[in-house]
């Protein structure tokens, strides 16, 4: 079984900063940058929340397109996860895509679920393209 993962904006009354957020990624903070900037410049409607949310007990961040939310993004020491939900209706697209075998084959054990995550925890330069396909499918639905 996988280790949990510790996520670390977890105080209600500290609102992440973009300080804060350098001082623990270090040099994956232009990673979390290059996804922000991509999104941001694919469609005018995109916008970027900060929300504390006491379910998960930690700040999340979110990538959202009109209603449609585009990624979550939480922080952990030194990197951070983006997990995108799809729904059914991308099956057909995530299957006949170039997104790594690993990444399609976890979306299609979770078949019997009405959103599907894609999550992928940042340890690699190359992942970075990988969110931004993501967001591209999102954004074109």
């Amino acid at each position: 079984m996988p280790e949990k993962e510790t996520f670390i904006l977890n105080d209600p009354f500290d609102e992440p900063t973009e300080q804060r957020l350098k001082e623990f990624l270090h040099d994956r903070y232009e990673w979390l940058q290059i996804i922000r900037r991509y999104a941001l410049s694919r469609d005018q409607g995109v916008m970027e929340i900060w929300k504390y949310y006491n379910d998960v007990k930690q700040w999340l961040f979110r990538l959202k397109n009109k209603k449609d939310t585009l990624c979550w993004i939480g922080f952990l020491p030194d990197t951070f996860r983006v997990t995108c939900y799809f729904s059914s209706k991308y099956e057909n697209a995530i299957e006949n895509s170039d997104l790594p075998v690993h990444l399609r084959e976890a979306y299609q054990v979770t078949r019997d679920q009405t959103f599907r995550p894609i999550s992928i925890r940042m340890e690699h330069h190359e992942e970075v393209a990988i969110v931004c396909k993501l967001i591209d499918m999102k954004l074109n639905k």
